[in-house]
């Protein structure tokens, strides 16, 4: 490896959380969306390109600050992890692409660059969790995504569940009643379909939020 390469991995998790602090100046219309979709497609670009060098030469090690482990901060990156980042960073860009209208039908213009930092932070986390080597980064990444995600679950219940049961839920109440469900999905080429448990005791309210988040 030679060049920007080698940097790869600390770019995963550095290049969308440099783009989070620049996402927030940009107020005008559509400018956040296009810094965050543009910093998502970027660690969608790194995921692919070290995937490939991982299937080319291995797994890849990286010492932060050529400090070497256990006393620095040990990346790694083998073909479990690579192909992770594929589904975290590729699921982020596809996400953010198809939902711009979507997004400025559900959130006011003045909130939207905070909403896109927090993306990219929780992208970030997420990155991190998934290239760290060792137990210590590992819960470090996870505390970063973890907040970073409330603060979109809090957006989520201002924005959908206003009108509903989970209007004053906690965090954790809504992760576990809304997220944490069994479901098969279905993708064609123009729609992805998810379906429910027959069983989901929260099948309508469901329904309900997705009606306030999909733009008629």
């Amino acid at each position: 490896m030679s060049g920007l390469e080698q940097h790869l991995p600390a770019l995963q998790v550095v290049v969308p959380m440099l783009v989070a602090p620049l996402v927030i100046l940009l107020k005008p219309r559509g400018l956040a969306w296009a810094a965050c979709t543009a910093g998502s497609v970027l660690a969608f670009a790194i995921a692919i390109e070290l995937t490939r060098m991982v299937l080319a030469s291995g797994p890849i090690s990286y010492a932060m600050g050529s400090w070497p482990a256990p006393y620095g901060i040990e990346l790694r990156v083998d073909t479990l992890s690579a192909l992770l980042l594929l589904v975290v960073t590729g699921a982020s860009a596809l996400t953010l692409a198809a939902s711009r209208q979507s997004l400025d039908a559900s959130i006011e213009a003045e909130r939207q660059p905070l909403f896109f930092a927090a993306w990219l932070l929780a992208l970030a986390g997420l990155a991190g969790i998934v290239v760290a080597g060792d137990a210590f980064n590992i819960f470090v990444f996870m505390e970063i995504s973890s907040l970073a995600s409330y603060v979109l679950i809090a957006q989520l219940r201002r924005i959908a569940l206003t009108d509903t049961e989970l209007a004053q839920a906690q965090a954790g109440t809504i992760r576990l009643k809304l997220f944490k469900v069994a479901a098969r999905v279905v993708i064609s080429v123009r729609r992805v379909v998810l379906h429910l448990c027959s069983h989901y005791p929260y099948t309508p309210l469901f329904h309900r939020i997705v009606a306030h988040l999909v733009p008629t």
